[in-house]
């Protein structure tokens, strides 16, 4: 160190700041700066560094190394002084004990060892990334991290977290020693992997999945660091309300696509609720096809796990024709399909909660009174497809249907027969066809379907219940005469009473079902005799133009069939308006 800071002789301009400095001192430490000064010898001592890798304070501490000083080396300063030490050749080939190197050595010894430190000193590198990953900064920090996440991968979570998750499992033990840490230990707290930047956060990530860091840790890691820098989870902007700039968003979906390449392909290494919330946050920012296909595909093998709340994604885009995302779900079950197509060990259980949760997730949806049948169908028919794979009856296709026709009350009859198509009445319940039979909303033809089908439930079940008690008494009278043998002479006996109440009994049972048959049979019967009397109804004569009468058509031929649909019907009935009349009573056209 000098004991006089030599006097100025040239300027040097670094990032907008002009510095005075003194030749002699700054072309003894550094290379670069002396090539410099001795080429403008003859010229003006004026130099402008305007690529150098660092800012100002970084350049003064340089400078003031150039003047004697001693360098004050900090986790935060280092990287960004060892990427300016290197730019101005500040190296020990051109002086000895020069700044690079104590730089250098400064991270061997005091950084790379730390978990924390390592993450501050990469959390400074990002202003001079190119430069810290040409001077191998960078990689020995990820070294450094996926080796200390491999031996203790609890380093990857939250601590805050643990510590709330601990305290409300009641793990007592473990909450008094974080206390213990947070009171007497000034560093207590672990530094997180998520305050990184993208462009480091991504090779971090894969430097530790390939160092074989445990796969349930790194995906809970993505998660947190998607919720942080993505809004995961948060909540969604109003309806006609922006919630951050395009530039924000545009960083955001980068953050999403990055994660989801990043997340393992195991099962179960996140909870689907977690997907869930990914996958709506993609959609939102308009992620790319790639991300929003893996995140579903993730999604499929644990769709069983989900609930109603994850099924509903809102839609989202330009142009909502809908309030959910029926296209979505829709892949989703495909996922969910294929994947137990492809494995043959697949458990039953788990197909029949997926049904009964798309059950639900109809019912809810068909509400929606922008939903169109288009849409609605094809959702009705895969409904109907998982129902007859678990051999389940059709109540929940009839209860999705009732609601939408009760959210669009405008549909003719026949689309609501459109609809209905995909309903099978031969697996509705009794009380299921009981409703069918006096809804309103439903098509006459799906009506008088669920009158018979109904009608045929009773006769089984009568069936069933007359086969069941006539067996019943015959195997108890014979249990009986084979027990006691012998005869009761003065009077009735207990034998033959249980067997009066027991013919009591089924002939009060025998009169329920008939009138309970006879009712069905009456409602079956009604849509009949109205088809009937409308095939009776008038009709114009083709010649006269008079009203002719209905009558019941008769089976015809193919040319008299063909006659008949074409409108030439005055042969084939009774409008004899081209036969002489003799008296006009006598005529059947009423003119």
């Amino acid at each position: 160190m000098f004991t006089e800071d030599p006097p100025p002789d040239f300027q040097v301009l670094v990032h907008g700041v002009l510095y005075t400095l003194n030749k002699r001192c700054v072309a003894l430490r550094s290379a670069k700066m002396a090539r410099l000064l001795e080429a403008r010898s003859q010229q003006r001592q004026l130099l402008s560094l305007a690529d150098i890798p660092a800012d100002e304070k970084a350049f003064m501490v340089a400078t003031r190394f150039c003047y004697g000083y001693e360098p004050d080396l900090s986790t935060e300063n280092v990287v960004p002084i060892a990427c300016v030490a290197s730019f101005l050749e500040m190296t020990e080939e051109h002086s000895k004990d020069n700044l690079l190197g104590r730089a250098l050595g400064f991270i061997s010894a005091r950084v790379l060892s730390h978990w924390n430190e390592t993450l501050r000193a990469l959390r400074s590198a990002e202003i001079v990334l190119p430069h810290a990953a040409q001077l191998g900064i960078v990689d020995a920090c990820l070294r450094s991290i996926a080796e200390k996440a491999l031996a203790d991968p609890h380093l990857l979570r939250n601590p805050m977290e643990d510590l709330a998750g601990a305290g409300s499992h009641g793990d007592a033990d473990r909450v008094v020693i974080g206390v213990k840490r947070r009171l007497f230990l000034v560093d207590w707290r672990a530094e997180d992997l998520t305050g990184l930047g993208l462009d480091l956060y991504v090779p971090a990530m894969a430097a530790m999945a390939c160092a074989g860091v445990p796969e349930e840790h790194l995906a809970l890691c993505l998660y947190r660091y998607a919720r942080k820098r993505a809004n995961v989870g948060g909540p969604a902007p109003p309806d006609g309300e922006v919630g951050s700039s395009e530039y924000e968003k545009i960083n955001q979906m980068r953050v999403m696509e990055a994660v989801e390449k990043l997340l393992p392909q195991e099962k179960g290494a996140l909870p689907v609720k977690c997907l869930f919330e990914m996958l709506r946050s993609a959609i939102f920012l308009r992620a790319s096809h790639e991300c929003r296909s893996g995140l579903e595909a993730r999604i499929g093998k644990l769709l069983p796990e989900a609930s109603l709340e994850d099924l509903l994604i809102p839609s989202s885009g330009y142009a909502r024709e809908t309030k959910y995302d029926f296209d979505c779900i829709q892949r989703l079950l495909t996922h969910f399909c294929s994947n137990c197509c492809a494995d043959s060990r697949t458990d039953l259980s788990k197909l029949v909660t997926v049904t009964r949760l798309f059950e639900g997730f109809l019912a809810e949806v068909a509400k929606d009174a922008e939903m169109k049948k288009e849409k609605f169908v094809p959702l009705l028919e895969m409904l109907a497809s998982l129902l007859e794979g678990i051999r389940r009856g059709s109540d929940g296709v009839y209860c999705a249907v009732d609601a939408y026709f009760l959210a669009h009350g405008h549909l003719t009859e026949s689309e609501r027969e459109e609809v209905c198509r995909a309903l099978d009445c031969r697996g509705l319940s009794l009380e299921a066809c009981e409703h069918a039979s006096q809804n309103a909303r439903m098509p006459l033809r799906m009506v008088a379907r669920a009158l018979f089908i109904g009608q045929m439930h009773i006769r089984q079940a009568m069936a069933c219940a007359l086969r069941d008690s006539d067996g019943r008494a015959s195997e108890k009278g014979k249990a009986k005469e084979e027990k006691y043998p012998t005869i009761n002479i003065g009077g009735r006996g207990t034998e033959e009473e249980e067997r009066d109440e027991n013919q009591k009994q089924q002939l009060q049972q025998g009169m329920e079902a008939r009138k309970e048959i006879l009712s069905v049979r009456s409602r079956v019967t009604r849509p009949e005799a109205t088809r009937s009397k409308t095939m009776r109804e008038p009709w114009l004569c083709c010649r006269c133009g008079g009203l002719v009468p209905g009558m019941v058509r008769k089976k015809l031929g193919f040319w008299k069939g063909l006659r008949w649909k074409l409108g030439c019907r005055s042969g084939l009935q009774g409008c004899k308006c081209n036969v002489k009349r003799m008296h006009p009573k006598k005529n059947n056209c009423i003119s």
